[in-house]
């Protein structure tokens, strides 16, 4: 194919340059495939993207977007069909249902749905049903397919220019949805980008932030810049350190002589806008426009709409600070709650392990008997207490981040009878009467049996730790098709009314502990964030005729048929 000067002029009309070049190099002989499959392809897809697979650049997926399509083992098999010929499918790690990209007039979106290896963009994972807005050139990786997006099509509202005021109006919700759904800083500056390139006549934009320190203009962000190695601009002696000192814009074009606008040493333009970045009455960044060519100078109305795309950038780049600074200070947390629960873990529970192993064999020896033998039993007392100490603390330390279920088949009734079990000489111990009543008929269900049998421990530990010497703490387990239901009573003094609301809040403890227990008011959080991890709930309330009485709620469906 021979490509024209006219053919180019032609196509520049209609897309920008970045766009212009995809489609010159790769666009012919790729083939696009209609998506999803099965759906009636009326007229011209809004979005035609491209996939370069990263291991292998020879191998590209061209898909002309009609609505949601779902990626995954399987899914799509004519499109991808180079993929999965070339690799073998299950060194893939992709699951049948793994994810989707979701068009919108204004965006694609990535959408993890519950994969089994999860699903990052450009080297960050994703959450699960949630969507991340995709951008021209993210690298996107399903399980260990890598593969980067190209727009080589996008709705004709993103890449026609608007003529009349009308159309501009209409435009600002498209305009404000795009930048403002951004959650990190260098998606932002792409979108406010693309909207200024796609809403004004213009060659090149890029975005300029000042230096906190230097006071200095740093190039954030350009599209089509002739010249890259202009990094920084002073703010003395530029209209850029202009608009930075007065916080308005300034809009000019070559004088009368033709002389052209020097932006820097050696880099001059015909045309060229600069408008603020402000927050808070503060400018803290300019977006810039220019046109290399002489026919086209800037309006009233460009500069009025690129005000608006720049106050709306300086929303989101304040917002995505604030997100960057978050998760920022989010993952330094959770390396320090992971290295305390892997010490707590590992070297406490030995040494204290340990300890009490030591006193048990001093114990065993004749001598040890009178003083020596009490000093050696509350040692081995005080390790128990130090041990279930430091297992409130792992208890912690998990509750730090959000609760990862480990998924299996298991007897909820046999689990229940084994915490029952388990407990029962603590019950002995001070005359207490523990049962247990069963009613429906028992399954299996599918959860994490683990964090279920710990949450049984900690509600029965509590009702007997507060139930009077002779009282009873009683277990009922109601098995149903909708849900499963375990309460446990006790005969206790109840919960006072204030404690009530507080009960379940992370470190509470409530007016009943003494100062003596080893505890680290945990309440019942973990309880709490394990029921709900299983789509559960759980309640108190206070007996009718005294005592505490915590009902634990666990969907029907968490039953194995």
């Amino acid at each position: 194919m021979t490509v024209t000067s006219e053919h180019i002029k032609k196509v520049t009309s209609e897309l920008n340059d970045e766009i212009l070049r995809e489609q010159l190099n790769y666009a012919p002989d790729i083939g696009y495939h209609p998506v999803p499959k099965g759906i009636p392809t009326m007229g011209e897809a809004q979005w035609r993207v491209r996939l370069d697979v990263t291991y292998d650049s020879q191998i590209q997926v061209g898909l002309d977007i009609f609505g949601e399509v779902v990626l995954g083992r399987g899914q799509e098999t004519q499109a991808f069909e180079n993929i999965y010929r070339a690799f073998d499918i299950d060194q893939l790690g992709l699951s049948r249902r793994h994810a989707a990209i979701r068009p919108t007039d204004t965006h694609l979106y990535l959408v993890d749905l519950g994969s089994t290896n999860g699903t990052s963009l450009n080297g960050a994972s994703i959450g699960v049903n949630t969507p991340y807005a995709l951008n021209h050139g993210d690298l996107v990786r399903l399980g260990r397919l890598e593969f980067t997006i190209y727009f080589i099509r996008q709705p004709a509202n993103l890449i026609s220019p608007p003529r009349k005021a009308a159309d501009v109006i209409d435009a600002l919700p498209t305009i404000a949805q795009a930048i403002t759904s951004q959650m990190d800083l260098e998606s932002v500056l792409k979108q406010s980008m693309e909207m200024a390139m796609s809403h004004i006549p213009t060659d090149e934009v890029s975005i300029w932030l000042a230096d906190a320190q230097s006071g200095e203009l740093f190039l954030e962000a350009g599209r089509g810049l002739e010249d890259e190695q202009i990094q920084r601009l002073p703010v003395v002696d530029t209209l850029a350190g202009q608009v930075i000192r007065t916080g308005k814009a300034v809009r000019t074009h070559r004088d009368k002589e033709g002389k052209q606008i020097k932006i820097k040493t050696g880099y001059l333009v015909q045309a060229v806008i600069y408008v603020p970045l402000i927050l808070g009455g503060t400018p803290f960044g300019v977006l810039s426009a220019a046109n290399r060519e002489s026919t086209r100078f800037f309006t009233d109305s460009d500069e009025k709409i690129l005000q608006v795309i720049a106050d709306l950038t300086a929303v989101a780049v304040h917002n995505a600070r604030l997100h960057q600074t978050t998760m920022r200070s989010a993952m330094r947390r959770s390396k320090i709650v992971t290295a305390l629960n892997v010490v707590l873990s590992m070297d406490m529970k030995a040494m204290v392990k340990s300890t009490v192993g030591y006193a048990s064999l001093l114990g065993s020896y004749e001598a040890a008997t009178g003083e020596i033998g009490e000093i050696i039993d509350q040692i081995k007392q005080n390790g128990g207490d130090m041990s279930n100490l430091i297992n409130r603390l792992i208890d912690m330390t998990n509750l730090s981040e959000e609760l990862t279920l480990q998924q299996e088949s298991f007897d909820l009734l046999e689990m229940v009878n084994t915490a029952v079990d388990e407990l029962r000489p603590l019950a002995q111990a001070k005359t207490i009467q523990l049962d247990l009543e069963v009613m429906g008929n028992p399954c299996l269900i599918q959860g994490d049996s683990s964090l279920l049998y710990r949450s049984m421990l900690n509600l029965i530990d509590n009702g007997i730790k507060f139930t009077p010497e002779n009282g009873f703490v009683m277990v009922h387990v109601l098995f149903s098709n909708s849900e499963i239901v375990i309460r446990v009573q006790d005969t206790g003094p109840g919960i006072p009314e204030e404690d009530l609301p507080l009960l379940f809040d992370l470190y509470y403890r409530g007016s009943g502990y003494s100062n003596s227990q080893p505890t680290i008011g945990l309440g019942l959080e973990f309880v709490r964030s394990t029921i709900e991890a299983h789509r559960g709930y759980i309640n108190v309330r206070n007996g009718e005729h005294g005592g505490a009485e915590f009902t634990l709620s666990l969907p029907g469906r968490l039953r194995v048929v």
